[in-house]
């Protein structure tokens, strides 16, 4: 069936929606027939390809608080390509079977976060896969305005990788790596080995990956580290640190390894009542910098560029691609690197 911009679906009524239904049903997300979902005015329908798998879903799947709070029956995911199956009134930007990705936070654009230009810290911030249904479905209803078209340089299973650069990018703005900075980044899963080639580009002349895997520190030191060391074993002192991991021992780490006027970012993901023990007297002898970065402002069109140029080695990063049907196989043993979750075959034109 060949693709409309109609708004009402024809032939195909519903769809597949990887759903998680809260805390009764913990450990795995239920595969549900649901509706297809209709654009409104100034939306656009998109037809999903490929949709990565968040840390933050699998803290959702397995009742860990996440990022944002999410209550049940919600669809997950939100690192995704796509094409346009239709599109609301007003919206003259996109054209159908358009390969695009789409930003995926959305804010209410008139509170004081807002009008200061950091539309992330928005308190009525909504997001893709938490507060509204996700991509882990064979269709995704999103603003016309946040969809990005994907360069032809660009695959379908690279653009998957967009959101989750894109939030990279914002943490090395945090971080500010200068020319000739010495950096350690500290966890070399997706995340990780996305910031060592980041910092690489960025001008630094040292780059330490700091991760417990050997698999994993083989990686970092191919896509750019100079060297890879097991936290146990790690010593020195560095201008820039970047906690990935996102545990209590590995920020606590971060603040040992920076150097006299460094900067620590926090950018994994702990428990929100994780502490870590914190010397002030340390803090100000070192004139440190702590900061953290959160989500993506300003950054989702640079991390499709940056993709476009070649800029991002992405071949070592994305290491299984399940079915939608099989989803819940990678919530199961933990695996190295990006798990995406194939929706629809590449030459699947179907239209609802």
């Amino acid at each position: 069936m060949s693709l409309s911009v109609e708004n009402s679906p024809r032939g195909q009524q519903t769809m597949r929606a990887a759903r998680f239904h809260g805390k009764q049903q913990l450990g795995h997300l239920s595969l549900d027939v649901v509706p297809v979902p209709q654009p409104g005015p100034g939306e656009a329908l998109v037809q999903v390809r490929y949709c990565g798998i968040c840390g933050t879903d699998t803290h959702i799947v397995q009742g860990l608080p996440g990022s944002l709070p999410v209550v049940g029956p919600r669809t997950l995911g939100h690192e995704f390509s796509g094409r346009v199956a239709a599109v609301g009134d007003g919206v003259g930007h996109l054209e159908i079977g358009q390969r695009v990705t789409s930003d995926v936070n959305f804010s209410c654009g008139h509170c004081a976060a807002c009008y200061r230009g950091n539309p992330h810290l928005c308190p009525d911030m909504l997001g893709v896969g938490t507060a509204i249904d996700g991509a882990f479905a064979d269709y995704i209803v999103v603003p016309a305005a946040a969809c990005h078209p994907i360069p032809d340089q660009v695959s379908d299973e690279q653009a998957a990788l967009v959101e989750p650069l894109s939030c990279c990018l914002h943490g090395m703005d945090r971080l500010s790596v200068r020319l000739g900075d010495t950096v350690a980044i500290i966890g070399a899963g997706t995340i990780g080995l996305i910031m060592v080639q980041l910092a690489r580009q960025a001008g630094a002349v040292h780059i330490t990956a700091v991760e417990p895997h050997p698999h994993q520190r083989q990686l970092a030191l191919q896509l750019g580290a100079n060297q890879a060391v097991d936290p146990s074993h790690v010593e020195g002192a560095w201008d820039k640190v970047i906690d990935c991991a996102g545990t209590p021992d590995s920020a606590a780490l971060a603040l040992r390894l920076a150097a006299r006027g460094a900067t620590v970012v926090f950018f994994g993901l702990t428990r929100p009542d994780d502490e870590i023990g914190l010397r002030p007297y340390e803090v100000f002898q070192k004139e440190l910098t702590i900061t953290s970065s959160f989500v993506n402002p300003h950054t989702f069109g640079r991390a499709l560029s940056l993709l476009a140029s070649g800029g991002i080695r992405t071949s070592a990063l994305i290491t299984r691609v399940l079915p939608l049907d099989h989803i819940n196989d990678a919530f199961g043993q933990p695996h190295p690197g990006k798990t995406l979750v194939e929706v629809s075959a590449a030459d699947d034109r179907s239209n609802p």
